[in-house]
């Protein structure tokens, strides 16, 4: 069962114990006879299905092979507010105001930004992104 399910959780195996075996067992006997086994429950490494070594070599042999570094253009989208960047909860009786939130996406190359547009508001929506690359990015060449 765990060979296939790895992730169950104690009252799961314990009611798969007990439907399918007829051994009703408590969770935390349960859990005893897991560890006496010699298992333990570990945090999951969850790994993206893009990941594929193979995938990103040839991706990387082809923009190697067809551009240089002064063609490429990357774009990415940062966030700032009148927030501090250390501390992220605190007990209040009142919720605090961050102030303002500004949505920069800078347009990067390697000599530096090409061009970067502040936004009022929390996120940039699709077509605002779209604005910015054929009215900012585009009209930089």
């Amino acid at each position: 069962l765990l060979a296939e399910n790895p992730s169950l959780l104690l009252n799961e195996i314990g009611k798969w114990l007990a439907i399918y075996h007829d051994q009703p067992i408590s969770t935390p006997a349960l859990y005893r006879n897991l560890r006496d086994f010699g298992l333990t429950y570990e945090h999951l490494k969850r790994i993206a299905a893009e990941q594929d070594d193979g995938f990103r070599a040839d991706w990387l042999h082809n923009m190697i092979a067809n551009y240089t570094a002064e063609q490429l253009v990357f774009l990415d989208e940062s966030s700032k507010d009148d927030r501090t960047i250390l501390p992220r909860h605190c007990w209040s009786h009142v919720r605090l105001n961050g102030g303002i939130r500004y949505s920069v996406p800078p347009a990067l190359t390697i000599d530096g930004f090409l061009t970067v547009r502040g936004i009022e508001g929390s996120t940039i929506d699709g077509a605002e992104f779209y604005d910015f690359v054929v009215n900012d990015v585009e009209s930089a060449f």
